[in-house]
C-alpha cells in the first residue's frame, strides 16, 4: 500500500544543498549535449575510451542495428530527451527483424530508461522538490497518490511525455516494483499494437500525415 511521503522525515539542509549541486552539474551536462556539442565533443576526444564509446553508439544507431534501437530506446526514454520511439519502432518494424526480438529490445531500453528518470528523482530528493513548488508540492503529493498509477500506465500506452513524470514519482518515493510493473506493462501493450498495425500505420496513416507536412 502506499504510504504517503508527508509522513517521513524532513530532509536535512545537506541533502537538499547536494540535489540542488547535482541538477546544477546535470543541466550543464544536458547544456553541453544539445546546445553545444562541439564542446562536448572536444572533451571526449581528449578521453580516448569515451570517444570509443561515443562513436560506437553512434555508428550503431546510424546503422539502424539492434543495439542501436537498444542504445535508442534507452536515450529516448529519459525525460531530458524528446524523441518519437514509436516511429523509430515502425521503421524497424518494416525491416526484416523478428517482431519479438524488437519489442524485446525495446521494452529492456524502455524499462533502463525509465528506472534511471525514476532514481534521479530520488537522489535529487524530496527536499529539493518542496523547495521548488511550495506549497504545491501537496497537490503534487494528492495526484500521485489517487492518479500516479493510471498516469504511469496509460502514459506508457499513448505517447506523450510520460518520461519526466517518472522523476516526479521517484522524488515522492511511489513504490518502484509498482511502477516498473505498469511503466512494463503499459510498453508491453503499446508495441504489441504496433506490431500488428505495422502495415496499417506505414501504408495508410504515414501517407495521410504526409499531405499535413510541408516536406
Amino acid at each position: 500500500m502506499y504510504i504517503s511521503s508527508a509522513k517521513s522525515k524532513p530532509p536535512s539542509s545537506l541533502k537538499i544543498k547536494n540535489g540542488i549541486f547535482f541538477m546544477g552539474g546535470f543541466v550543464l551536462l544536458v547544456y553541453f549535449i544539445f546546445y553545444n556539442k562541439a564542446l562536448l565533443l572536444s572533451v571526449l576526444q581528449k578521453n580516448p575510451q569515451l570517444y570509443a564509446v561515443y562513436e560506437h553508439i553512434a555508428f550503431q544507431i546510424a546503422g539502424r542495428t539492434l543495439l542501436g534501437l537498444a542504445y535508442a530506446s534507452l536515450f529516448g526514454s529519459l525525460f531530458f530527451i524528446t524523441f518519437p520511439m514509436e516511429l523509430l519502432f515502425l521503421y524497424y518494424a518494416s525491416l526484416e527483424y523478428n517482431s519479438i526480438a524488437l519489442v524485446g529490445i525495446v521494452l529492456a531500453g524502455g524499462l533502463m530508461g525509465m528506472s534511471f528518470n525514476y532514481f534521479f528523482g530520488r537522489l535529487v530528493g524530496m527536499g529539493l522538490l518542496k523547495k521548488i513548488l511550495k506549497k504545491n508540492f501537496s497537490t503534487l503529493e494528492w495526484i500521485n497518490e489517487r492518479f500516479g498509477t493510471l498516469f504511469v500506465f496509460v502514459g506508457n500506452i499513448i505517447p506523450s511525455p510520460i518520461e519526466p513524470f517518472g522523476v516526479l514519482l521517484g522524488a515522492t518515493k511511489y513504490p518502484f516494483k509498482k511502477y516498473v510493473y505498469y511503466v512494463f506493462l503499459g510498453r508491453l501493450l503499446k508495441y504489441s499494437f504496433l506490431v500488428l498495425g505495422t502495415d496499417y500505420f506505414l501504408n495508410t496513416v504515414y501517407p495521410a500525415l504526409q499531405s499535413f507536412l510541408p516536406f
